[in-house]
């Protein structure tokens, strides 16, 4: 399948619509948090406290059949940017 478009003086409204789209890196992740003081795995149900301390356990998983490599930094390691919650 494709399309092309043009520069010209003729114009035409057009409506294209993609049903998937393949990835081009194929990656999955998970997060697990817990407070290792009582080693309770945190939910929706669990009820945290001000200083509570979280460990967060992050689980990546890459499928080489990817079209393009996980992209990595120039130390060649893998980089994950978490952004700060807003309340």
């Amino acid at each position: 399948m494709g399309f092309t478009g043009t520069t010209g003086d003729a114009v035409q409204d057009n409506v294209l619509a993609f049903r998937s789209l393949p990835g081009i890196v194929n990656a999955a992740g998970t997060v697990k948090v817990t407070r290792p003081a009582d080693s309770t795995t945190v939910t929706d149900k669990t009820v945290l406290h001000t200083n509570d301390a979280l460990n967060y356990h992050v689980s990546l998983t890459y499928d080489a059949s990817s079209s393009q490599s996980w992209p990595a930094n120039s130390a060649n390691k893998l980089v994950m940017y978490l952004p700060k919650a807003s309340i």
